[in-house]
């Protein structure tokens, strides 16, 4: 525990009167719980300094463009010794937003800002620190013999932004401990009253192959093969059919550098084809070696060595920009490399050897100190490399050191530091989606090598990445989650980060990595994912990855499951972005395409001169109550008509417009809990589930002249709050006095938009509010921002011009997201 007692009494030690230490050049000792300002001062104009209750309290200045600045000094500078004192160090509550400079007459620490070593504190007073041993003040080096008188000695805190609750609250100020130095780092974490952990030292033997394929992995999967088991199939199918995984498989490496660096040239290639090229070899090596493990056919073994060959006989190191990131094609080498030792006897010892050299002497420089203030899947890809290289080179030491970083790096990808909250917020879910997603997978890959040699990662901080998981997985299925303001680990102020909000960029662009977690915690551990259920079934089997930022192909690696599919019980999920999911008009001259992300059902004209389009799910759909208790539907239903919701048990509640209730204007939903089917109101089993081989909505009997009408989705629900989570429903006009016609689409209409204008209806629940309407593009980035106060109902949104064709979305105070398609 950092230890509040510890620091304080060492505080007093340093001030007792008599001790040597203390007049020694280059001891700094400015604690303000003395009552002593020490010459500190704000150095910002119209930025204040005062002692309260002691600690140096800067209040911040208002700057141009709505941030704030609250810099401060010590008067008449201080001496400094870079051999005695090396280490400059600061307390306090700094504004996580901003830009920090260590400041002086010579320059800036390194001739930058946001470049302290940061340590964490529980109180929020955090520790950061420079080391002018190894740092320069702008381009001057310190002396280490001698000390170095400094005029200048400041802090500049620049450029802050602060959240809605700090301006609401009128909190303009932060709070100061103490500025010191100290004559290493660790007399400060010792000063700090930091207990380092018991580092983790691994005592088993290293098993192989043990990277993420073990020899009953193998076995399991050229079985699943063998015996064409649905889901591990169809995801087999697809690797079969990637050329990476074909025996012609022309490699383009070795090269004498990996880079992904454009601006870099090696062996007379360009560094954005050097990256693209190593790419495809990495990954061809890794799935011709799984390959041989499914089909024998040793074309493929040969194949895989080819590749490792190359690279092992001519790669010597790592070059440019982003370098840690080619960490993600160690990790697919190494486990190629593994599979190849263990299953081809033909590859040599010396090549196999000289392999081991290359991944060491080519990953471990770069790689081994990890990258802890980038964002945090880079340090998770440093990791997971490193383990796999550990692993495959029986490197014990370097094992331990992954498993320490995992547990209290303290950088943004260690367990506690990534995982942030109870519900499963992550470090990245601010910034976008689909570096999640690539993390979240990296953690569970690390994790799953880590098990193979007996070592449980996936537990740490209460199955710390399965709430991951869950927590992605609820949010990209389009369900509203809890997030909490937060700020990656070493507060660097990137700026493609949302505070204060999750980020819907990349939103439902779900990348092929939940099969993995999935399979460890459900049928290895027994433990419940529904919202991960739910994206695997959306997803249908795993197919490739992204690049090489993951294996892909999940559904055969990783399948665990004894039948030939996951138990989605009661899951339903149609969407209508890409296809009709099985949809079809069943009235005669009626039909139904997939346009503008729903299914426009065109109805036909009756002999009695009504219009009918009903619409049924081919094949069947099983329904259990017990797991997914609404059955729900979107869409613009005919003003006049009768509406049914119909199986081959009967028709719900045995008549028309019976649905249980609506959630805003368009969503109508069934609960099959309360009510039954046919004129015998058959309940559906709640111990088992209940499969329909008729599944249908009947719109008969249209008078109000609707040629044609759009259906959004259908699906089936945990909850009446997991509807309204999952469509915003908090947007829609909910009281029932308003007609349906008049709302137009409900929350947002015209929908597409072709003008420079556009509506969204607010309840009565936001009267009070003053509500910021945001839109942004595919790309996440923000195109228009308006505020409306005290109003309700349908209010017009007005642009500067016509948007352009795309996608855009559109979000309210609350976060929960519409999706908005602007057509030409």
């Amino acid at each position: 525990m950092r230890t509040a007692f510890f620091r304080k009494l060492t505080t007093i030690l340093l001030l007792l009167p008599g001790i040597s230490t203390w007049a020694q050049v280059g001891l700094l000792n400015d604690d303000f719980s003395t009552g002593n300002t020490y010459n500190w001062v704000a150095n910002t104009s119209g930025a204040t300094s005062s002692l309260v209750n002691g600690q140096l309290v800067i209040t911040m200045a208002l700057q141009s463009g709505g941030k704030y600045r609250g810099d401060f000094k010590k008067n008449g500078g201080t001496t400094v010794h870079a051999g005695t004192y090396p280490i400059v160090a600061i307390r306090f509550k700094k504004p996580p937003a901003c830009n920090f400079f260590f400041d002086t007459n010579l320059g800036s620490y390194n001739g930058g800002s946001n470049n302290a070593t940061k340590i964490a504190m529980d109180d929020g007073y955090n520790i950061y620190y420079w080391d002018l041993s190894t740092g320069k003040l702008g381009t001057t080096t310190l002396s280490t013999t001698s000390s170095t008188t400094l005029s200048t000695f400041q802090f500049k805190v620049a450029d802050v932004v602060l959240t809605q609750a700090e301006l609401a609250a009128n909190d303009y100020s932060f709070e100061i401990e103490w500025v010191k130095t100290f004559a290493s780092v660790s007399a400060l974490r010792s000063f700090a009253g930091i207990v380092e952990p018991t580092p983790y030292a691994f005592t088993g033997t290293f098993s192989h192959p043990g990277l993420l394929h073990n020899t009953a992995d193998l076995t399991r999967i050229a079985g699943k093969v063998s015996s064409q088991v649905a889901r591990p199939y169809e995801s087999y199918k697809m690797l079969q059919a990637n050329t990476k995984a074909s025996v012609t498989y022309t490699k383009y490496g070795g090269f004498t550098y990996l880079t992904r660096d454009a601006s870099v040239t090696v062996d007379g290639v360009g560094g954005g084809a050097v990256k693209d090229r190593v790419e495809s070899d990495c990954l061809a090596a890794y799935y011709n070696a799984l390959m041989y493990s499914i089909d024998g056919d040793v074309a493929h073994a040969q194949k895989a060595v080819e590749i490792l060959d190359a690279y092992a006989t001519k790669t010597i190191g790592i070059i440019g920009a982003d370098a840690e990131l080619n960490g993600l094609y160690g990790f697919m080498f190494a486990n190629a490399a593994e599979l190849m030792r263990s299953t081809y006897s033909s590859w040599p010892q010396a090549n196999i050897n000289q392999c081991k050299t290359m991944l060491q002497s080519v990953f471990y420089p770069t790689l081994q100190n990890f990258k802890p203030c980038a964002h945090g899947n880079w340090d998770i890809i440093c990791m997971k490399a490193l383990m796999s290289i550990a692993i495959f080179t029986d490197d014990t030491a370097m094992f331990n050191r992954v498993v320490n970083y995992f547990y209290y790096g303290e950088g943004n990808g260690s367990i506690d530091n990534y995982v942030l909250t109870a519900d499963g917020q992550l470090q990245e879910s601010n910034r976008d989606q689909a570096h999640v997603m690539l993390a979240i997978g990296s953690l569970a890959e690390l994790s799953e090598m880590a098990w193979k040699q007996g070592v449980d990662l996936y537990s740490a901080s209460n199955n710390a990445i399965m709430r991951g998981f869950e927590y992605t997985s609820k949010y990209n299925m389009g369900y509203t989650v809890p997030f909490q303001t937060s700020y990656e680990y070493c507060e660097k102020n990137y700026q493609d980060y949302t505070p204060e909000s999750i980020s819907a960029t990349a939103r439902g662009q779900f990348r092929a990595v939940f099969e993995i977690a999935y399979n460890h915690y459900v049928y290895r551990k027994g433990l419940s994912m529904p919202s991960t259920m739910e994206v695997l079934a959306a997803m249908g089997p795993e197919g490739a990855p992204f690049g090489a930022d993951n294996p892909g192909y999940g559904s055969l690696f990783f399948y665990l499951g004894s039948s030939s599919n996951h138990a989605f019980n009661g899951l339903l999920n149609s969407n209508f972005t890409y296809s009709n999911d099985c949809w079809n008009a069943v009235t005669t001259n009626a039909s139904a395409v997939v346009q503008s992300d729903r299914l426009v059902v065109t109805t036909a004209t009756q002999t009695n001169g009504t219009l009918r389009g009903d619409i049924r799910r081919n094949g069947i759909v099983s329904l259990y109550p017990t797991t997914y208790p609404i059955v729900a539907v979107k869409m613009k239903k005919p003003t006049t008509c009768n509406f049914i919701f119909d199986t081959n048990l009967g028709s719900y509640g045995n008549g028309s417009n019976k649905w249980t209730g609506k959630v805003g204007d368009s969503i109508y939903y069934y609960n099959l809990t309360t009510t039954g089917f046919g004129s015998g109101n058959t309940m559906l089993s709640t111990t088992s589930p209940t499969t329909l081989t008729t599944f249908q909505f009947k719109v008969a009997d249209i008078t109000s002249g609707e040629t044609s009408y759009p259906v959004e989705w259908i699906k089936t629900f945990k909850s009446l709050s997991d509807v309204s989570a999952y469509t915003g429903s908090r947007m829609a006009t909910t009281s029932p006095a308003v007609p349906e016609a008049s709302v137009n689409n409900g929350v947002i209409y015209p929908n597409p938009v072709y003008t420079n204008s556009f509506y969204v209806t607010l309840d009565n629940e936001l009267l009070n509010e003053a509500v910021h309407v945001k839109l942004y593009n595919m790309f996440g980035t923000l195109v228009l921002h308006k505020v409306i106060a005290g109003r309700t109902g349908a209010q017009e949104i007005r642009i500067d011009k016509p948007l352009a064709t795309g996608v855009y979305m559109v979000q309210l105070n609350d976060r929960k997201a519409v999706k908005l398609l602007i057509g030409k």
